[in-house]
């Protein structure tokens, strides 16, 4: 196997591993910017020239690898990952501080903390492209084994699961319902959960059952307790909502919120329900840890979100008093 792997294309090879890991040829197709037949053409190609092997049992979905399909992948991953380290030390050596770095977390969590400091980034080191991958929260290691292989992944944790990647810790951040003044001026501000039933709920669309807040006395019943709720497909359009009193901002988390709060265009409610806190972790895919570039753009996350967290304790204190 392995001198037939030498013999064969690099870019068959990533095709072959990148459908093994979506699952499909059409995903692999859109993860490699490719039409679906020239990845079945490639992947015909490689079984050709390892003397008409069968990588593949086709009639399944997602796609099922045969025992030389098996063996094949364990080699092409290493042969990859030699190929890619290669390429990276050459490129290091000329440069350290240039090329891509992927990084994995929710597109509203970037623009919210930060979008500033990818700007920073880029004046100071302008062969550093920054490329960020709408990952939700999700656990990382989704993110390391698939077809994007992403370099940083930002989430929760700690992910005890996962003893070979990389995890830090940034800090802890709170959530609270908010309001806005607009809103109050209209409504009234709720002083206990039977009142909340004249009051209307703002909310993620794809959180319709949310779980891990409580009322005081452990009653966990939320939007049960609202006259109607509005659903919103994201974080800016929920915030958007509430600064504009379109209703209670169920719970955003104090690095989103800090700013709006010192502003003035929202209150942090903390006498109805409340949240646990948020363990932001910053997790390092172990492919890239060696890469300087990376660490230093790891680096620039810690001291920013850091920085801001920082900053949000000091308004939600001063809002306090």
């Amino acid at each position: 196997m392995k001198s037939m792997i030498r013999h064969c294309d690099i870019q068959a090879w990533r095709v072959f591993v990148t459908v093994i890991r979506t699952g499909s040829i059409s995903k692999a197709s859109e993860v490699c910017e490719m039409a679906p037949s020239n990845i079945s053409r490639l992947l015909s190609q490689l079984e050709k020239s390892l003397g008409n092997v069968v990588l593949f049992d086709r009639q399944y979905s997602p796609i099922v690898l045969t025992s030389t399909g098996q063996l094949a992948y364990e080699q092409a991953k290493h042969l990859l990952s030699t190929h890619d380290d290669f390429i990276e030390e050459v490129s290091e050596a000329k440069n350290p501080y240039s090329g891509i770095v992927r990084i994995g977390m929710p597109q509203s969590f970037f623009d919210r903390t930060l979008l500033d400091a990818s700007i920073n980034l880029r004046v100071q080191y302008p062969d550093i492209r920054i490329e960020v991958f709408q990952s939700g929260f999700l656990p990382p290691i989704q993110f390391f084994e698939n077809g994007h292989p992403l370099d940083v992944v930002i989430g929760y944790g700690p992910d005890v699961s996962q003893t070979d990647v990389v995890q830090t810790l940034i800090g802890v951040c709170h959530s609270f319902p908010l309001v806005s003044p607009v809103y109050v001026r209209h409504f009234g501000m709720p002083k206990t959960k039977h009142d909340l039933k004249h009051h209307r709920l703002l909310l993620f669309d794809n959180c319709r059952v949310p779980s891990n807040a409580q009322f005081a006395d452990g009653d966990a019943n939320i939007i049960g307790k609202f006259h109607d709720c509005l659903y919103l497909p994201n974080n800016t359009s929920l915030m958007v909502a509430a600064v504009l009193g379109n209703g209670i901002h169920y719970g955003a988390q104090l690095l989103y919120s800090y700013q709006d709060i010192a502003k003035g265009n929202l209150i942090a409610i903390r006498h109805l329900w409340s949240f646990p806190d948020w363990h932001y972790y910053v997790f390092i895919n172990p492919q890239s840890k060696k890469r300087k570039r990376v660490m230093m753009v790891v680096d620039l996350i810690l001291e920013e979100l850091r920085a801001k967290l920082a900053v949000a304790n000091q308004v939600l204190e001063a809002e306090s008093q």
